[in-house]
Order: structure tokens, then sequence, then C-alpha cells
């Protein structure tokens, strides 16, 4: 049976990152010692639970998700992990929380991206066929696209997830309200809809742009470029 003995302090290099407890144990022949490695519990630590997740969990279905492959990866234990997340399913919905930040992000710098060089309604339709036309917007689109469907059929069987999900995801809306909103007061998009409506049709544009050529191999420039000149009023 282990008793504690007393704590012995560390190498001054690690002090900052690890501690050692010195542990004796009563036998036949003695007293042995150990040293037993204890890892802290850090914002760090939790951050880098979250990124390996994150790439595991997009490279791979829920089922096949373990905790396991988490701690090889981060070179965590299980403890550590549990002590944030309580269970699987806990840090689960945590990494699908990041999946979505992620996600709501690249939406928002493509939005930005979009109309950083307009400075007025002319420019706009233009702009947004460019943008359009390059292979790697296409492709973040696709990918943003999949991850959604991902997140949101998440929520939908998660309960639990909903409640993360939720506030994100109205945060998210109202941050790509007010860069139309922006757009709007400048004179940049003449449209008789509200910011809130040109926002939402701007995510369903991100949607099923991706989803259509996704499918169907064809370029909708030409159709999206008529919905966005009669949501925006662009020329």
């Amino acid at each position: 049976m282990f008793q504690k003995l007393h704590e012995v302090p560390p190498p001054e290099s690690r002090k900052k990152i690890i501690f050692y407890t010195v542990l004796y144990k009563k036998s036949q022949g003695g007293v042995s010692f150990s040293r037993m490695l204890k890892q802290p519990r850090s914002i760090n630590n939790k951050q880098i639970v979250l990124d390996q997740s994150v790439d595991l969990l997009i490279a791979r279905q829920d089922n096949d998700f373990r905790i396991a492959d988490v701690c090889e990866v981060s070179g965590l234990s299980s403890s550590v992990i549990y002590s944030y997340f309580r269970s699987r399913e806990g840090l689960i919905d945590s990494t699908y929380a990041e999946i979505f930040k992620m996600v709501a992000s690249r939406a928002e710098a493509t939005l930005q991206n979009l109309f950083a060089s307009v400075t007025k309604a002319d420019q706009v339709t233009g702009q947004f066929v460019e943008t359009a036309s390059k292979v790697e917007v296409r492709n973040n689109w696709a990918s943003n696209r999949n991850l959604r469907l991902r997140v949101s059929a998440h929520a939908v069987s998660c309960p639990s997830f909903m409640k993360q999900f939720t506030p994100l995801a109205l945060a998210h809306f109202h941050r790509v309200t007010e860069l139309f909103e922006v757009l709007i007061n400048k004179g940049i998009i003449l449209s008789h809809h509200t910011a809130e409506e040109c926002a939402r049709t701007y995510e369903g544009l991100q949607l099923s742009w991706a989803l259509h050529e996704g499918i169907t191999g064809y370029d909708l420039t030409d159709e999206w470029v008529h919905i966005f000149r009669r949501t925006y009023g662009a020329k």
C-alpha cells in the first residue's frame, strides 16, 4: 500500500510545468520508493485537447471517436481529459462547439474579404463573382457546409449540445448582420432588405452554392449573380 511521504520540489527548469510526489511502500524487504508524475490542469492543456479532438472528429464519425486516441495525439492522460470534460460525450459536445466557431469565423472572414476593396455599389457584383470563381473559396464553402450540417445534426440529436450551440449560432448571425449594416450605411449595398434579411441570404448563398455545385458539378455563377443583384441592389 502506498502512502505519501513528502513533496519533493522539481528541477528549476520544470517547476512551472510539473511536480513530483514521493511515495513509499512497505514490504518484507524494507521500504521501497516510487516517484509519480502528476499532470496539472491548465487552460493550455484544455485547448490542446480541443484542437486535437477537432482534427480527430472531422476525420471520423462520432462512433469512432475515442478518448484513447485523444490521449495519444495530445500526450495527456485520460484523467486530465476527464477532469475537463467529465465524459466522452462531453468532449464531443465541446469539440463540435469548437468546430462551429471555426466555421463561423471562416464565413465572417469571407464576407469581410468580399467587400474589403469595394467602395461603391456597382463594384459589388464583380467582386462577388471574382471571389466565388476561386477554387479555394469554393472548396472552403463546401467544407464549411459539410461541417455545419454535422454540427446542426448533432445539435438536433443531442439536447445537451443544443444549449452550447444556440448562443454560438445567434452570436455568429448577429456578427454577420452587423457587417451588412455597415455596408448598407456606407451605401455599398443599395438593398430594400434589412441587414438581417441580407445576412440570411448570404448564409443561404454560401450553403446552397456549395451544395448544388458539389452535387451537379455545374457552375452556378450566373444564377447567383442574379440573386445577388436582386437581394443586395448591386449593379
